[in-house]
């Protein structure tokens, strides 16, 4: 009975050891993104058919933001889309 109170309780502060090593690595290690490629992925219809020549919707957002797309770039999601991104 000792051995095994022994084994989980080992257990228990390895986790919270690691448990708090994560959360400090997260907090130091955290990359801060644009807002605005968070509104235009919103806006984006989401369906990442690659029709921009993009991967995903949340890349062309990115390229977006970058200057390295235009905003006309989401053939699916038409004028409508165009025009909510270039108020952003």
């Amino acid at each position: 009975m000792n051995l095994v109170i022994t084994a989980v309780a080992s257990m228990g502060i390895l986790a919270f050891f690691f448990a708090l090593m994560l959360s400090l690595a997260h907090r130091r290690l955290k990359v801060e993104e644009d807002p605005r490629v968070e509104k235009i992925s919103d806006i984006l219809p989401g369906v990442n058919c690659g029709a921009c020549g993009f991967a995903s919707c949340h890349a062309l957002a990115e390229a977006i933001v970058a200057g390295d797309a235009e905003v006309n770039s989401c053939v699916v999601g038409g004028n409508e889309v165009s025009k909510a991104i270039s108020e952003i």
